[in-house]
């Protein structure tokens, strides 16, 4: 076994080693031994200590408490503690008697560091806590069996009592049974997941009865060594959002209800304009086939007005006849001539019905065909031809010509009867309003097609539209004859029409002075069949 050094030389090491002041003193409170670090304490030369009265270098208040507080500990033959500071350095001393009161070992340890340190944490605290108190939700900490821990100011007012008195407390002893299963099971929750919860609840404050309704947040409280030790809620006061919630939500459901009822007036006002619009739509087809009557009429009075004159001519030379052979005075010659006489007017007869009989064969087509939806397979050139006599005493008053250039054998399955409506309008259209102001002029009915589609034309070479104008000819009520005939909604009509039934379309092109040409593009099989043409 080695042998140990000499108790001095062990003394010796353990003050120079020691990160404290340690001093010896004698009982009069003279230095008996002293380490290098007590000198630097004490701000005097090293190896000046000995001999010397300890404390003679501190500030005399300094000096008389610690010279004090070592002769109490010699007087009461125990070892003391106790803190002092000079300056900004802070120190805990412990004075020790030893060898019967003859001297006593004084350690001073500087803690300049740690105090600090324990006082920068006390400032954190006490902002924590003022920031805790300032805040204006609940702020609350308890353990894992629910026991309350630690709580704000306004968490008193909730249950009525001082954080002193909750302390210790369980939330089952303290909170309503609906509300604590409510924070129990959020709470548990927490715990379980260690994630947050929120939630609603409300709340009523013990300390004066008013409630809140509250967003209520319960998060695991995990402490700096990563154990769960509890949990800790923030309730804040959502109160006037959720208020204003409320309010938004009966304002939604009242503007609900209402836009309802508004939608209601409108399906019943749209389905009015509907049927408004159908009765307009009939009523131009009544008006367009009203016109077509007016010049069947007409063409009518030729073939009619020959019929009656040949019957009242044939009448009356039936009687001179009669008398002739009564008295015997027919001839050959007077006999022959009257059979060549009779065979005349029997041609002409009979070329003034069959001209009555195919005007009307041709007014009941075209009446049957504008006043029904049929669809079938039709001849485009047979239409149009068919719209045109109806329109031919009108046009010879104004000195019009209608030249009818769609080529035959252009074969349709479509709706005849709101096309014929279509070309008849566009027609009266161009003989009651391109040639305003002038003598006569002509109207070109053209086609042009391929295998699918037709663009149908109705042209004239009259007095034109200006670009104002022809923006507004689709408007409904839109008429540059108000009160004398005009309507302002044929045109409309052909464009619904057009747009519609037709699945087409209809555009117009005009100059002033240069003419108008409308263009009806459509599809030869309408929409819904695959059938051949």
């Amino acid at each position: 076994m080695a042998e140990l050094p000499p108790a001095a030389a062990i003394w010796d090491g353990i003050l120079a080693a020691s990160p404290d002041a340690i001093l010896l003193l004698h009982a009069d409170g003279r230095v008996a031994v002293a380490n290098p670090l007590a000198a630097a304490q004490l701000g005097v030369p090293a190896g000046t200590l000995v001999g010397q009265l300890y404390g003679a270098s501190l500030p005399a208040t300094l000096r008389a408490s610690r010279q004090q507080q070592i002769a109490s500990a010699l007087q009461q033959q125990r070892a003391l503690r106790w803190e002092d500071g000079l300056d900004d350095r802070r120190y805990v001393l412990t004075a020790i008697p030893v060898q019967g009161n003859a001297h006593v070992l004084l350690n001073c340890r500087d803690v300049s560091v740690q105090h600090r340190l324990e006082e920068s944490e006390q400032n954190k605290r006490a902002r924590l806590k003022t920031l805790i108190e300032t805040l204006p939700d609940l702020v609350w900490l308890q353990d894992r069996d629910g026991v309350y821990i630690n709580c704000n100011q306004k968490f008193e007012r909730f249950l009525g009592a001082p954080e002193a008195g909750l302390k210790g407390c369980s939330a089952a002893a303290l909170l309503p049974p609906a509300l604590q299963a409510s924070f129990h099971l959020h709470g548990a929750r927490a715990l379980q997941t260690l994630q947050p919860q929120i939630f609603h609840q409300w709340l009523e404050f013990v300390a004066d009865g008013h409630r809140e309704y509250a967003e209520v947040i319960l998060a695991p409280f995990i402490d700096q060594h990563g154990e769960v030790m509890g949990v800790m809620g923030i309730a804040r006061d959502v109160t006037a959002f959720q208020q204003n919630a409320d309010e938004l939500r009966r304002h939604r459901d009242q503007l609900e209800q209402l836009v309802s009822a508004r939608t209601a007036e409108l399906s019943r006002t749209v389905e009015q304009l509907q049927r408004t619009q159908n009765e307009l739509v009939q009523a131009e087809k009544l008006a367009s086939l009203g016109a077509l009557v007016a010049g069947i009429s007409h063409e009518l009075n030729t073939p009619l007005g020959n019929l009656l004159t040949i019957s009242s001519a044939l009448r009356d030379e039936h009687a001179g006849f009669l008398q002739q052979l009564t008295q015997g005075a027919i001839t050959r010659s007077a006999l022959q001539q009257r059979f060549a006489r009779d065979q005349e007017m029997l041609e002409l007869v009979e070329r003034s019905a069959r001209r009555a009989a195919d005007l009307i064969d041709n007014f009941k087509q075209v009446a049957v065909d504008q006043t029904s939806d049929h669809r079938h397979r039709f001849d485009l050139h047979e239409l149009v031809a068919a719209q045109v006599p109806g329109l031919l005493a009108e046009a010879g008053r104004k000195a019009v010509v209608i030249h009818n250039q769609i080529a035959p054998g252009i074969a349709c399955d479509s709706f005849p009867g709101p096309l014929g409506q279509v070309v008849t309008h566009l027609l009266q259209n161009a003989l009651r309003h391109a040639f305003d102001g002038r003598a006569g002029g002509s109207i070109q009915l053209s086609c042009v097609r391929d295998d699918e589609q037709l663009a149908l034309s109705v042209s004239d070479d009259g007095i034109g539209m200006d670009a104002a104008m022809l923006l507004r000819i689709f408007d409904p009520f839109f008429t540059t004859k108000l009160g004398r005939g005009g309507s302002g909604l044929g045109l409309p009509v052909c464009k619904r029409i057009a747009n519609g039934v037709l699945a087409g379309d209809l555009v117009a092109q005009s100059q002033p002075g240069h003419g108008s040409s409308f263009t009806l593009t459509m599809s030869r099989t309408a929409p819904g069949t695959n059938l051949a043409l």
